[in-house]
């Protein structure tokens, strides 16, 4: 079984003005482990302050997505 890659982001990498509100997703092309998706698992960074941005994740089994 190949390892998972990144097959989607919304917002694109390197996008610039995304709305305040919207909902972050990133989308693998194969099942993750389902333990290893905590807070830890994406960090959400302002680039401007290089703080990192609290935030919660949620996981789809059925689409490889995390939001």
């Amino acid at each position: 079984m190949a390892a998972p890659v990144l097959s989607t982001s919304s917002p694109v990498s390197g996008a610039a003005d995304s709305f305040l509100n919207k909902t972050l997703t990133a989308t693998f092309t194969a099942a993750l482990l389902t333990t290893s998706i905590d807070s830890n698992a994406v960090i959400l960074l302002n680039v401007a302050t290089e703080e990192v941005v609290e935030t919660s994740i949620s996981y789809n089994t059925a689409t490889f997505t995390i939001s």
